[in-house]
């Protein structure tokens, strides 16, 4: 799936029209947050309700009612500075 069109945002918080790339059905988004990890980990893995593959054309074995597949953050050891409110590395390391 892919953004279409962006129909509310607050700050990072946003709703969006999303397409699938493979039947081009729509459906629509009630949930994104406007970030890095969002933006390439979870949207790519949100599945179609009409089809079901995700962007990749994968049909995954587990999804929730909203399309969307629990994503397991893959983050390279030493690529992220220590997050500043937590001490962790984390997605927000480095942001004020």
């Amino acid at each position: 799936m892919k953004i279409q069109k962006i129909t509310f945002q607050m700050r990072n918080d946003f709703s969006a029209i999303m397409v699938c790339e493979h039947c081009g059905s729509t459906q629509e988004l009630n949930s994104g947050y406007h970030d890095d990890f969002y933006h390439n980990h979870v949207i790519p893995e949100i599945t179609c309700r009409s089809c079901g593959k995700n962007r990749s054309g994968v049909v995954p074995a587990v999804a929730n009612n909203n399309g969307l597949k629990h994503v397991d953050a893959k983050v390279e050891a030493g690529t992220m500075a220590p997050c500043m409110s937590c001490g962790h590395c984390c997605p927000r390391a480095g942001r004020a």
